[in-house]
């Protein structure tokens, strides 16, 4: 692990600096966040400063607002193999898994779910979309494909930051044929992964000293899973409620 060329109090700065100017739907591109080495002096992954910010400041994830897309969610996706000579992997794997089960997620009912209601509006797309009929659960996920190098924390902000921006209501009500139980289903958040990938080290490397990066998945409430070699099924799990 790389010594920074930044110390802790810089990051904050700038991190302070950042919220007040920017929009905080626009947070998680915040360019720290993907700086995984540690600080100059409190020998800190940078990640974490920032995590442990944000845990004593959950209050301005609140300034997210929600946007109430007029056109349906369900854009009717379809299922589309991969393109092994496409760059866009992550993109490609997400289309080919349409209509899939993975245990815990259930069935993959949606990739690249839009958020915008104008062009103009600070919104990305929703990865996917999972319900697990048995558990009527509804899951937000973002997806990281094999050798993503962004940041777990930044992963927990980017579906933090859209389930946020979602109105959730029309969210079920546009996906109802896909959903049994629209009523009394729960909406839950996830991060899904490959265990090549930055994320996955990242969540098993902070398991040691001053965690925040976890300890901001269990507050948010934000479950994370991966993905087998060959994204066929589920090998690892933990719910935020389990998350120490």
């Amino acid at each position: 692990m790389a010594k920074g060329i930044y110390n802790g109090k810089h990051i904050l700065d700038e991190l302070k600096n950042h919220v007040e100017k920017c929009d905080v739907a626009g947070l998680y591109r915040y360019a720290y966040l993907n700086h995984t080495d540690i600080t100059s002096d409190s020998r800190e992954r940078n990640t974490e400063i920032i995590a442990k910010y944000l845990l004593e400041n959950t209050d301005i994830l609140s300034d997210i607002r929600t946007i109430t897309r007029e056109k349906s969610y369900d854009a009717g996706h379809e299922k589309i193999e991969m393109d092994p000579g496409s760059p866009r992997n992550e993109e490609q794997f997400a289309r080919s898994i349409l209509g899939d089960e993975y245990e815990y997620l259930g069935k993959i009912i949606d990739y690249q779910t839009p958020l915008k209601n104008v062009q103009k509006d600070n919104a990305g797309k929703i990865d996917l979309l999972a319900y697990n009929e048995s558990k009527n659960i509804l899951y937000l996920i973002e997806l990281k494909y094999i050798g993503n190098k962004e940041s777990l924390l930044r992963c927990i902000l980017e579906i933090e930051t859209y389930s946020r921006i979602v109105n959730e209501d029309k969210l079920m009500y546009d996906f109802g044929k896909k959903i049994s139980n629209t009523r009394d289903a729960a909406i839950r958040k996830a991060v899904l992964v490959f265990k090549d990938s930055q994320p996955y080290r990242d969540f098993h490397d902070l398991s040691g000293t001053n965690p925040y990066t976890r300890k901001l998945m269990k507050i948010l409430g934000i479950d994370l899973f991966t993905l087998n070699d060959d994204g066929k099924s589920i090998e690892f799990c933990v719910f935020h409620e389990d998350i120490k």
